[in-house]
């Protein structure tokens, strides 16, 4: 069974590919896996872990040696009015003007 006379689908490459191993016509390889290619994309991931390690570290060193915050005493800020009830938490925009056409 080719896959030229039966068009593309996944299912049909399945089955074509099981018929070829199993009747010998497959003849590939595997990939080895220690080649140039594989130890390049090693090194990449490695960095990116390294990378992620290094942000991660500065962060959490970030967060210990901030001072510490603490709001303005109360004598300072200006008292906090709260606004009357049903009001609505953002203003209203008007209304877009109608378009005039020419």
């Amino acid at each position: 069974m080719q896959r030229r006379s039966k068009g593309k689908s996944d299912p049909l490459d399945a089955y074509a590919a099981a018929d070829a191993v199993i009747s010998g016509r497959a003849t590939a390889i595997a990939k080895a896996g220690d080649g140039t290619v594989e130890a390049i994309r090693v090194l990449h991931l490695a960095r990116a872990i390294k990378a992620r390690t290094a942000t991660v570290n500065e962060l959490i060193a970030l967060l210990v040696t901030a001072p510490h915050w603490s709001p303005p005493a109360r004598g300072c800020a200006p008292p906090v009015t709260r606004p009357p009830p049903n009001t609505p938490s953002r203003p209203r925009c008007a209304p877009w003007p109608a378009a005039s056409r020419p």
